[in-house]
């Protein structure tokens, strides 16, 4: 009786960890966690324990699932009540297929289905196998109907879906003897210590993928660090050079008024360009406001600079924007890393950059064209195989927005279009 009740409760504990993974892939937690998310959690599985108890109650368990799903997602993720039913819903769904499932390659094996719904071995490796059934689904699902970020890689999928087939097959084996007599209890045991291995493997595997996303963000928290720094740095050294050009404002004009005393235009053009260069290398430098966009900007016309390539920017935007500052980082970073690189390939006096970005209504539109030779690379980047672009078409479709680019009279174009809020 006792391994019974541990079978039983196992799956019940298996269902409610399923559920947690399901809503937590979809959603992210509303923050600080509140104490009572534990509390409602273990309530759950108390309930769900409970209703284990009577084996025919199929359709009650899973009303249970239903409704205790969508007030799971609803209280404690970052959802609207839609999203609640839908999340509930599709668990709901899930929940219900493994079940006919289940019943069907049972049944190929055990014609007597009925005993499944009864107390016993058979009853107790069902249970199991319908469980172990649901796990690489629930995995599988959750990737695919993700729009975040940190959903789990195809790779990491693969180890976890071969250990929960492998352990299916050893359970659906062992389904076959279960109706037997003298079925030992222990198997049973072993069944459902299975099943505990295949959800902690799981629950594993997602917290080393947190891990690595966690240290992904320091990463980038320390990129944008350095760029700010670099900017602030950039900025006081550009602060030095207007000081100083001011100092020397009345040389250069007394020295302009001289020269042309003496009619020498040559020499008078020459104190004149040297005063504008030093004036347009003091303006040299990005502040339109927002300081993710200032930090990348000036980093890239750093770079920009020590290439001899022009760059012309066109900026409007609010100093606060809703879109996130690694997707401004991936757009502005991979598109002006293939353009510096293609007008490195070209004469210094073709190699101009031209950056358009303005935030209107709730949409915020981004341009870069730059010019090209029609080198291996230039075609590669035009036909939409680099990887830079892969990864900016990625954020697009986040953000739910529009991305074109385009190969014309030796200039290359890349467009981009994103949902921002006010």
């Amino acid at each position: 009786m006792i391994l019974y009740y541990f079978v039983e409760f196992a799956g019940s504990f298996a269902n409610i960890a399923l559920l947690l993974l399901f809503i937590g892939r979809l959603f992210p937690k509303k923050e600080p966690v509140s104490k009572w998310f534990y509390v409602y959690v273990v309530l759950m599985i108390a309930g769900q324990c409970a209703l284990s108890l009577f084996p025919d109650w199929v359709t009650q368990r899973t009303i249970y699932l239903l409704v205790g799903g969508f007030f799971l997602a609803l209280l404690f993720y970052e959802v609207r009540p839609w999203q609640a039913v839908f999340a509930s819903g599709a668990f709901f769904t899930l929940i219900a297929l493994v079940e006919v499932l289940a019943m069907l390659l049972i049944g190929l094996r055990i014609p007597d289905t009925d005993i499944l719904m009864q107390a016993g071995a058979a009853r107790l490796v069902y249970v199991v196998f319908s469980n172990l059934i649901q796990v690489p689904l629930v995995v599988l699902i959750s990737h695919f109907f993700s729009r975040k970020g940190n959903a789990l890689r195809i790779l990491w999928l693969l180890p976890i879906i071969a250990i929960q087939i492998a352990s299916i097959a050893v359970c659906y084996v062992a389904q076959y003897h279960a109706a037997d007599e003298y079925f030992p209890d222990y198997m049973v045991g072993l069944m459902a210590v299975l099943l505990l291995i295949n959800i902690l493997i799981v629950f594993y595997v997602e917290a080393l993928r947190e891990n690595e996303l966690e240290k992904f963000k320091a990463k980038f928290n320390e990129q944008q660090y350095n760029l700010q720094m670099e900017y602030y740095q950039q900025l006081k050294e550009r602060q030095e050079e207007v000081r100083s050009l001011r100092h020397d404002v009345k040389k250069y004009i007394l020295a302009m008024q001289a020269v042309a005393e003496h009619g020498d235009t040559e020499e008078l053009h020459k104190i004149a360009q040297a005063a504008t260069d030093i004036f347009e290398r003091s303006t040299n430098v990005s502040a339109v406001g927002n300081p993710v966009v200032d930090a990348l900007l000036n980093y890239y016309l750093r770079i920009a600079e020590k290439n001899n390539i022009k760059v012309k920017l066109d900026v409007t935007i609010p100093e606060v924007l809703t879109i996130s500052s690694l997707s401004l980082s991936i757009i502005l970073g991979n598109t002006f890393d293939n353009a510096i690189e293609a007008c490195c390939d070209l004469p210094a006096e073709q190699r101009i950059i031209h950056l358009q970005l303005r935030k209107q209504y709730r949409s915020l539109f981004y341009r870069l064209e730059n010019p090209y030779s029609d080198t291996v690379r230039s075609i590669r980047i035009g036909e939409y195989r680099g990887y830079g672009l892969k990864n900016i078409n990625r954020i697009v479709q986040e953000n739910h927005g529009d991305f074109y680019t385009k190969k014309k009279d030796g200039v290359f174009t890349v467009q981009v279009r994103l949902n921002c809020e006010n």
